[in-house]
Order: C-alpha cells, then structure tokens, then sequence
C-alpha cells in the first residue's frame, strides 16, 4: 500500500474496518469490507491537496489490498454539476497513477436527488473513455447513495 501525508490519512490506527463511510451535505458512499482487509481512507480534497491548490480533485478516496493487487477508489460527493465532477475523477486518476500507483482504478460519483440527465455529459463520456483505455471499470453513479463490496474491486 502506498504511504500517504498524515494530513491525508483518515484512518491511521484503525485499518480493518468493517465498514468505510464518507458523507456529506445528505450523500454517501460506503464500502463494505467483506474481505476484512486493510482500508486506508483518503481525504482528497482539503487533505492531500490543500484548499488553495488550483488542481482539479475529488472529495475523498480508499486504498485497499484485494487479491495481492493495490486497489484505489476514488469518491466525488457532488450537488447537479456532473460534467464538473467527471474532470475532477479524471484529473484525480491521472494524479494517483503517477503518485500512488494501483492496479487498479474506480470511480465513484454520488449527485444528489436532482434527476440525472438521460443523456452522458461529453465530460462523463471522456471519463469513461479514459478509465476503460487504462483497464479500469466505467464510472458508477448512484443518487444519494452508492454502496459497495470488496468483490465489486475485482
């Protein structure tokens, strides 16, 4: 696993949880650890990126070992603007693979009650191009909430 800034760590003492949650403004995203593995939280935005950072970044993202292979979930808890949310999974992505590397990539994008659009923004569209040429699973959106198992990050 890779080694994260103290000010980024979420969880230093306590690596099996059963559960790993991160909410706000009425979102939520959980991962369910059914493979009692090391979890480490990540708090992106406002911890391994400072306020004043002018990159593009995600709220928060987990680390975890499945199957010897290093696992990185990344998490954006967003109001309507999903195009905006898209660039920033992207630009997060491009980030950790030159910096923390893993085998693999997921993104997560948790919009609140507004409807979804019926149609892929061009930025949604350009996400999903990008995370399926590097070998990883589309983008996964869910309203409100979006739950997840350890066998969902195969």
């Amino acid at each position: 696993m890779n080694a994260y800034p103290a000010s980024a760590d979420l969880n230093p003492h306590d690596r099996k949880r059963k559960s790993v949650v991160f909410s706000e403004n009425g979102r939520r995203y959980e991962y369910v650890n059914t493979a009692n593995t090391d979890v480490t939280m990540i708090h992106v935005d406002g911890g391994l990126f400072s306020e004043n950072t002018a990159r593009l970044r995600c709220d928060y993202a987990f680390e975890t070992v499945l199957a010897d292979k290093t696992r990185t979930c990344l998490i954006e808890l967003k109001g309507h603007d999903i195009p905006h949310a898209c660039l920033q999974l992207k630009e997060t992505v491009s980030y950790f693979k030159t910096h923390y590397p893993a085998e693999k990539f997921y993104c997560r994008l948790v919009t609140s009650g507004n409807k979804k659009p019926n149609r892929e923004s061009l930025q949604e569209k350009e996400l999903n191009t990008y995370l399926l040429k590097n070998g990883y699973q589309r983008l996964k959106t869910g309203t409100n909430r979006i739950s997840d198992k350890s066998e969902d990050l195969t």
